[in-house]
């Protein structure tokens, strides 16, 4: 169960995000509300929101979901792989 600190910063994510239709990024709602992006991201992993927000990758604005962009399917799976840090090219010896 999530402690009462853990609700209070979901609590506050949400108030920030939801009126901005959750375009924004996880270090744009941390400077925001002067917390560390990591615990903005553990909050953010742990309530199942990672989808909502706008991916920050180097300041190019895509969206998994398809009211922002279209995308294939494809480039969805390498997009996600990405932010998981998985290598998709192979090692050449």
């Amino acid at each position: 169960m999530p402690s009462s600190r853990t609700h209070a910063l979901r609590f506050r994510i949400w108030q920030y995000a939801q009126p901005k239709g959750w375009d924004v990024t996880v270090p744009e709602v941390a400077e925001a509300l002067d917390l560390s992006p990591v615990v903005v991201g553990q909050v953010v992993r742990h309530a199942g929101w990672r989808e909502r927000f706008r991916v920050n990758m180097n300041q190019v604005s895509i969206r998994q979901s398809s009211t922002v962009c279209s995308v294939g399917e494809e480039f969805r799976e390498v997009l996600d792989s990405v932010m998981r840090g998985i290598d998709l090219v192979p090692e050449i010896e």
